[in-house]
């Protein structure tokens, strides 16, 4: 299936860190030859790179910012006085606000050097574009939408309406289409989409995917304002993104095609590091933003709930203490009928979402009566919770943590009774180890999730849940490389591996751990080490990360000896087939006792 990346996916690449860039190209590499890119893209991209410099991306907003902070103190100069101070003087407040901006110049005053090398993206850019760009017929393409292109757009026809003239367009006329800066390309967009349609025919092909980050003009996508949820529940969406029904008819009209897909950069990025298995951290980091300000931090809250919005006033039990005796797993915990009418419900169905801009505006929610949730609901917000981490949304690993962890601040999860939090780690575990008909399966967890739950092993009061887990894991304990009670057990792995030129690259053949070999060969695409491709260079730190991910164990536990140069993984070589009931035994037994937990 081909994939299309526009002109706004491309330029991003100037807008990323080094190593976010990095990964972002790797994706490139692995996609191989089904990446496509239009030619008036790489038009577009030639005129930037002519543009291309050196800057400082921090140096602007900050200057806004102190110039903002200053504009502030100097209203609150004027108008404050004793009696409307925050504290009790008003000298009081002001060497507050005086201490707030020396704070933001000394946090930031490292920015100041920062530089972004965009001749080195310009060098990485340039001979992918000239060896993906498709070879399309460009003079007939810009004469047609020369001709069609007004006449589509005073009718609303995707894409590019919003570039150009009609009742989606800015005023009427191309006028103000050139005053938006689309002087020479307000037909870029459709120009593109027929570029699409003639590779599509000329390859045959009748599936294919458009990558782009314009995903907010509704020319070529639109987001549902619902979703069906894992429980066939409606919950809410703002970002993901489905293509335009217009776009779809075309297509299938034009060029036979069966199956579009147009998805922003970050949907893009989510799959590729979730099915494909590739490392892009720092990727997906650049990509989500940080939760917007909100009086209320719901889950790890730092200022009062307003209870007129909840309901009465809650008195909790102190920690240690408990309204109610701890109650133990069992199988029929795992269904649960959510209540749309219910607040905490609507938050673990926004929780749930595949959007991770619906989850972060959940953490941040005003008003929804966490202390007042019950057993049940605990349990699955701590599901949805360690699926979120699961794919790899920040901000769920962040609140988590500050949950379980109290990571942030000491006020962190204090709106939670002790009960709570074990019922919410109950619910982290039983999604990890637990399948839905109460039996162990094979764990489901990143590294990062994995690093959450091995450190809430040693944290005072979790005994009871992972007392709760653990003894149902303890008949097949040899099947896990390891569990959360031996946290400070790492598992030394070793690395069988042949030269293959010159110590420059060595192809692995093995990793071994506690005499097993973790690894086979011709394996299912599901199981493959590398997951596309023929043979790939890995470093030992990207190994250690997959050998985590796989095991669910976190990453510092993965220990490696040094290893010269690359590792070369042979197509086919990956994880052997593990877990409970397959008969698989990862290391040799152990006599420790789960009744040691908490």
């Amino acid at each position: 299936m081909p994939v299309y990346f526009d002109t706004s996916v491309l330029l991003r690449c100037y807008e990323l860190s080094a190593k976010a860039r990095d990964e972002l190209f790797l994706t490139f590499e692995v996609l191989a030859d089904k990446v496509r890119i239009p030619l008036w893209t790489a038009k577009e991209i030639f005129a930037r790179t002519r543009a291309s410099s050196r800057g400082n991306p921090f140096a602007k907003p900050r200057l806004e910012i102190l110039t903002k902070l200053s504009a502030f103190k100097d209203l609150a100069h004027r108008y404050v006085d004793d009696d409307g101070a925050p504290t009790d003087k008003a000298d009081e407040f002001f060497e507050h606000l005086a201490g707030i901006e020396a704070e933001f110049r000394r946090a930031t005053a490292g920015l100041t050097s920062h530089r972004i090398d965009a001749e080195h993206t310009t060098a990485l850019l340039v001979p992918l574009v000239n060896e993906r760009v498709l070879s399309s017929d460009l003079d007939a393409i810009v004469a047609r939408a020369g001709r069609e292109g007004e006449l589509r757009f005073s009718h609303g026809l995707p894409p590019g309406p919003g570039d150009g003239p009609g009742p989606e367009g800015t005023g009427g006329d191309l006028e103000a289409s050139r005053a938006k800066g689309k002087k020479r390309n307000c037909y870029g967009d459709l120009i593109i989409w027929w570029e699409i349609l003639d590779d599509l025919i000329l390859n045959q092909r009748t599936r294919f995917v458009i990558v782009t980050c314009d995903v907010d003009k509704g020319d070529m996508v639109y987001a549902p304002r619902h979703l069906s949820g894992p429980e066939g529940n409606l919950v809410e969406n703002s970002s993901l993104t489905l293509p335009h029904p217009m776009l779809v008819a075309e297509a299938r009209k034009v060029a036979s095609v069966v199956e579009v897909h147009v998805i922003s950069l970050d949907q893009y990025s989510r799959l590729m590091g979730g099915p494909l298995g590739l490392d892009l951290s720092n990727l997906l980091r650049a990509l989500q933003k940080p939760p917007e300000p909100d009086s209320t931090e719901i889950l790890g809250a730092r200022a009062p709930v307003d209870h007129a919005l909840v309901g009465e006033e809650e008195t909790l039990p102190a920690d240690g203490a408990s309204s109610e005796d701890y109650r133990r797993f069992t199988g029929r915990d795992l269904s649960y009928a959510i209540d749309e009418n219910d607040e905490v419900d609507k938050l673990i169905g926004q929780i749930r979402s595949a959007d991770w801009q619906v989850i972060r505006r959940a953490f941040a929610r005003d008003g929804v009566p966490m202390s007042g949730a019950s057993r049940e609901q605990m349990l699955h917000i701590g599901a949805a919770m360690a699926e979120a981490v699961n794919a790899r949304v920040q901000i769920a690993r962040e609140r988590l943590e500050s949950l379980l962890l109290e990571q942030g601040g000491a006020t962190a999860g204090a709106q939670l009774s002790r009960r709570q939090r074990q019922y919410l780690l109950l619910g982290v575990l039983a999604s990890i180890y637990i399948g839905r008909d109460g039996t162990p399966i094979k764990p489901v967890s990143s590294h990062s999730l994995s690093e959450i739950v091995f450190s809430a092993f040693s944290r005072p009061g979790y005994g009871d849940p992972f007392q709760d887990i653990l003894n149902r894991l303890a008949a097949s304990r040899e099947a896990y490389l390891r569990l959360p009670d031996e946290g400070a057990e790492a598992a030394e792995i070793s690395l069988v591996t042949e030269r293959v030129d010159e110590g420059v690259s060595r192809l692995l053949q093995a990793v071994v751990n506690d005499e097993v070999d973790l690894l086979e060969r011709d394996v299912p695409r599901s199981r493959q080490l590398v997951k596309v491709g023929d043979e790939v260079h890995l470093s030992l730190d990207e190994l250690r990360t997959r050998v985590a991910d796989e095991f669910a164990v976190p990453l510092p536990l993965v220990v490696a000896g040094p290893a010269e140069g690359q590792l070369l993984i042979p197509r086919g070589l990956g994880f052997v087939r593990w877990g409970p009931g397959t008969g698989m035994t990862l290391r040799t037994p152990t006599r420790r006792d789960t009744n040691e937990t908490g």
